[in-house]
This record gives structure tokens, sequence and C-alpha cells, in this order.
């Protein structure tokens, strides 16, 4: 064992060391960046990234230490080791107190008594000799002269630590035992960096005299960085991607740092080492983005899920508030036709006009809630179509006949063009269908002040298909809104024609229309030029077309 720590002793401290420095400095920056960039507002995450930075100084200035060989020089490094190993305690402290909190309103002995000392005292080692008051030669060699503040200095960083375990062990105690993990955790870092320090710094330097392991504490370090990232991770609950992504940046890191340590003279170093800098920089910068795309998504997830269950609300308002509608409107339409019937006794033509617009106004309010009701059903999944044989010209005719009145009364000239064939049967929810024709041709009507309207059904035996369509010369459609009209509450330019509809009626003629596997077309040479509505419905493979 002593032959090999001999041996180890006798080794120069090479490449090998700067290169074990420079990654582990290079880990522990990415360490500290990726837990600041995912919660910039939470204390915990604040304290952590300041002990990573302290961390990352102390821990370059300790290694510079050893290879310097300037008295001068010398004394300014090693004023600036222990500078940095006061803030190094006192940042550990500090982590250990707020850990695992976001918000933290600090004591008052912590914002006027030890903050306030630490920084005087830390200030007094940088540019007084309160620990080294100068360099002296003794068999050869510059050393330090130690002045008598080294024993404050230690007795302090001490204290620093071990009420910075004080406040983890009482955290640990204090915990339920789901919740004790991420104290574990970090608990268990601590301690093995604690041992690398010790062994690296007491132990092999005392017992073993070897000293080669000093400038390396940045690696001793390490380990808690490491698990407390981890515990943070944990706790917080970050996803993996984050992680991956955060270790290709690493090993970036890493690949860049191995071209500065292998550099052959100066002009090299300096190159390379500013590219290693630049590809740290990026690779923090990338992680940042990461984790900010990671936030926005998980924002527009719960956006979402928010947005769906208002959605969800929104469908079973309307539709209890429809169910609870449509009685007292049907009681409204009964007694305005009982009225109107003279059951009760005649009407004088005033009164008659007055019951007429009451059924009239009922009667559209209960097509409103109708559609409501349907457009819930749908959104809900349960809209029930009854697939049967139906005659589809029938129903067209049907239909001509019973529209060519509403349009004459608006004096619009009524056109229609069904082929003379006896049937045409379909497996289709003649219901429904027949709802979508109606829309198509009463919104023809209303939208068209003057001029025609017609309507037209062929059959395609070819193509296995059917076609009704409706055109006239009213409002007509921009091209901006034809991608908008079949979405619920879409009304187009010329609504204030019909301001009275509900805005389903397209949106309802489209997923009926959907459900029979058809489409709807829409062609208008734009505002005042008129429109053209197909509807082509395929036959379904069961169903053959039967016509005379």
């Amino acid at each position: 064992m002593k032959d090999i720590i001999s041996l180890t002793q006798n080794l120069p401290l090479t490449n090998l060391d700067l290169l074990s420095v420079g990654v582990t400095i290079a880990a522990i920056a990415l360490l500290g960046f990726i837990v600041y960039i995912s919660n910039t507002k939470s204390v915990t995450s604040i304290s952590f990234l300041m002990f990573c930075v302290v961390t990352m100084l102390w821990s370059f200035f300790n290694y510079l230490s050893y290879q310097t060989e300037d008295p001068t020089t010398s004394l300014i490094v090693l004023r600036t080791v222990i500078f940095l190993a006061f803030w190094h305690s006192f940042t550990f402290f500090n982590f250990l107190y707020v850990f695992p909190r976001d918000i933290v309103k600090f004591p008052w002995w912590y914002k006027y008594l030890l903050f306030p000392f630490v920084l005087v005292i830390s200030l007094w080692t940088l540019f007084g000799s309160f620990v080294f008051s100068g360099m002296t030669m003794i068999n050869g060699t510059f050393e330090p002269e130690v002045a008598p503040g080294i024993a404050f200095f230690v007795m302090t960083v001490l204290l620093l630590v071990f009420t910075g375990f004080f406040f983890l062990l009482r955290r640990i105690a204090g915990a339920k035992k789901n919740q004790k993990e991420p104290y574990n955790i970090i608990l268990i870092g601590a301690l093995i960096t604690f041992f690398l320090l010790f062994l690296a710094n007491l132990i092999l330097p005392a017992v073993f005299e070897v000293t080669r392991f000093i400038p390396l504490g940045a690696v001793t370090i390490f380990p808690f960085a490491a698990f407390t990232a981890y515990a943070i991770f944990k706790h917080k609950t970050f996803k993996v991607a984050n992680l991956g992504s955060s270790l290709m940046a690493f090993f970036l890191c890493v690949a860049t740092f191995i071209e500065v340590v292998f550099a052959e003279n100066y002009g090299q170093l300096v190159l390379r080492l500013g590219i290693f800098l630049f590809v740290l920089l990026i690779s923090i910068q990338f992680v940042k983005n990461i984790v900010a795309l990671e936030a926005i998504t998980k924002n527009l997830e719960e956006a979402n899920k928010k947005l769906q269950s208002l959605d969800k609300l929104k469908s079973e308002f309307i539709s209890l508030a429809s169910h609870q509608l449509r009685s007292p409107l049907t009681v409204i339409k009964g007694y305005a036709s009982t009225l109107t019937d003279g059951v009760l006794g005649e009407l004088t033509p005033k009164q008659q006009e007055i019951v007429q617009h009451i059924y009239t106004a009922a009667s559209g309010l209960g097509n409103v809630v109708e559609d409501f009701l349907s457009v819930t059903k749908i959104e809900q999944g349960g809209m029930k179509y009854v697939f049967e044989k139906t005659d589809v010209k029938k129903i067209v005719e049907d239909l001509a006949s019973d529209m060519k009145i509403a349009a004459e009364a608006k004096h619009l000239m009524f056109t229609s063009s069904v082929p003379h064939q006896s049937e045409c049967l379909m497996n289709v929810d003649g219901v429904k269908l027949k709802q979508v024709f109606l829309n198509l041709v009463d919104n023809s009507i209303k939208y068209t002040k003057e001029g025609f309207v017609h309507v037209d059904f062929s059959i395609q035996k070819n193509n296995k298909e059917v076609t009704f369509s409706v055109s006239d010369s009213g409002a007509g459609v921009s091209p901006e809104t034809k991608d908008k009209l079949f979405t619920k509450f879409s009304r187009g330019e010329a609504g204030a024609l019909n301001s009275g509809g509900s805005g389903l009626g397209l949106y309802l003629a489209h997923e009926i229309v959907k459900a029979h596997h058809g489409k709807i077309v829409v062609e208008s040479e734009g505002l005042g030029k008129g429109s053209k509505f197909s509807v082509v419905i395929p036959f379904l493979q069961d169903t053959a077309l039967i016509a005379a």
C-alpha cells in the first residue's frame, strides 16, 4: 500500500489533473444553471446556483495556487482561496438552511449579524493579513506566513458547515416518512464530499505525505453538487428529457475541454480555452431553452386541461338549460296554437297577429334550443343516428314544396330540379338528413333579398353518390369566410340579415353529413354575388341504388 502511495506521490501534476478539475467545474456549472433555470424565482434554486458559482471559483483558484511560483502572485491567489472558502462554507450553510423552500423570510440574525460578519471577515482575508501575512523562503521554496487569524478562519468555516448540517438533520427528523428522500440524498452527497475532503486534505498529507490531491478540490466537491441537483430534480419532479439534454451539453463541454488540456503551446491554449468557454455558455443557453420549452409545454397542457374542463362544464350547462327551456316553450306554442284555432273564442285580426308572433318567436327559440342540444350531443359523443333505407328523392321533393311557399312570401323565384325516377333509396338517417337540406335552403331564402333560389338533386350512378345543392342570388360568401363557415357560432359577413339564428346550423349540417361519410362544398364568387352549397352523400356498401 505504501509503495503505491509513494509512487502516486512521485507522479507530477500533469494535464490529467487539469482535465479532472476542468471537467468537474464544467459539470458543477451546468448543474447549477440547470437547477436555477428550472425555477428562477425559487430561493432554493438561487442558493444552489450561488453555491455552484463559488465552488467553481474556489476550485479554480485552489488548483491555481499549486501552479504559481512567483511569491507575490502566490500570496494573492492563496488569499483569494481563503476568501472564497469563507463564501463556500457560507453558501453551503445558506443552501441547507433554505432547502427545499421556494420562498424564505430570513431572520434578523441572518441579515444583520451573520451576513455582514462573513462579508467583513472574508474581505479582511483578501485584502489584509488576517490569515496570510506574507511569503517567506523555506528550504528554497516560498511558503505563506500563517497569521493567528487562521484558527479563527477554521473555526468559522467549521461552524457554518456544521450549522448547515444541523438544519439538514433537523428537517430530516421533522419530515414525514415519505418526504425524507430528498434530504437523505443531500446528506449522502455531503458525507461523501466531506469524506473526500478529509481524505485529500488531512489523512493523505498528514499520514502518508501525499499532497498531490489537494489541488483537486473540485473533484471532492462534485458529489455534493451532483447529489443535491438530483434531490432538487426529485423533489420538483422535473422531466427526464431535461436531464438528457443536460447530459448531452455536459459531454460536449468535456470534449472541448480535453482539447484545452492537450494544447501544445500558449497560442493553442488560449484559442481552445476560448472555444471551451464559448461552448460552455452555449450549452447553458441550450439547456435554458429546453427548460423554458418544457415549462411552456407544461403550461399549455395545464391550460388545455382547464379549457377541456370548462368546455365540458359549458356543454353540461347548455344541455341542462336547453332541457329546462324546452318544456315551457312547448307550453307557449300549445297555448298560442289553441288561441289561433279559436277554441277559446274568435280573435280579432290584431289579436290573431299578436298570437301568431308569439307562436313564431316560440318556434324560433325552440329551434335554437334544439340546435344547442344537438351540439351538446355531438360534443359528448351522444348523437344517435338511425340509418335505414330512406327515399332521399322524396325528402327533397317534400322540402322543395314546403320551402317554395316561404321563398315566394319574400317575392323570390323558387325552382327545383329533381330526377323523374320513382325512388332513390339510401341507407341514411332521413330525419337528420332532411334537417341538413332544410337548413341550407332556409339560409338561402333568408340571405337573399331579391332574385332566385334553386334546389337541385342529382344521382351519379357511376360514382355511387347523390348530390343535393341549393344556389341563390343572395349575399354570397367571401374567400376568408369559407374556411370558418362550418365552425360553431360562425355567421359570416351577411349574418346581420338573419340576426335571430343560433350560428350552429351549418356546424350541425357539417357534422351530420360527416357522419354519413359525405361532404359539403361551398361555391361563391364573393360578397353580393350569390352562393351555392352542395351536399355529396355516397352510397354505403350495403345499400344499392333503387331507381325506376
